[in-house]
């Protein structure tokens, strides 16, 4: 049975396939990482607590702010992905964050708990930038 023709071609193929599937779980799992949002360390200068209050050029960015700040949520500025940038909280329960804003929101899950952030991106205003536009 082992030297019959039908057999070894039978046996090409399944390796073919199973090869085949392997190559595609790998490709699958190197395109996951490449897209998937990446956690910025909580000592990491982007990623700044609002000791030092954060405002935005957007209003529903500093609204969100408000609302975390009247929940006791700190808030942080986030790098998110697809460009995001502006106020985040970071939590265990979405409905931490979102059941204290009416502002639209979007979530990053970190595996460790959720970063919870308005769908409007802001740029952050810095001192000299609000001192300019005065």
């Amino acid at each position: 049975m082992m030297n019959d023709p039908m057999f070894l071609e039978w046996l090409r193929l399944l390796v073919l396939f199973l090869s085949g599937l392997c190559v595609l779980g790998l490709v699958a799992t190197l395109a996951n990482w490449l897209v998937s949002p990446r956690e910025i360390p909580h000592h990491h200068p982007e990623r700044r607590s609002t000791d030092m209050p954060l405002k935005y050029d957007n209003e529903l960015c500093n609204q969100f702010i408000r609302d975390m700040k009247k929940a006791d949520l700190p808030t942080f500025h986030y790098r998110g992905r697809w460009f995001y940038q502006g106020p985040a909280v970071d939590v265990d329960h979405l409905q931490e964050a979102m059941s204290h804003t009416k502002v639209p929101t979007q979530w990053d899950n970190l595996g460790l708990g959720f970063v919870v952030y308005p769908q409007a991106s802001g740029k952050l205003l810095t001192e000299e930038t609000d001192d300019a536009n005065a």
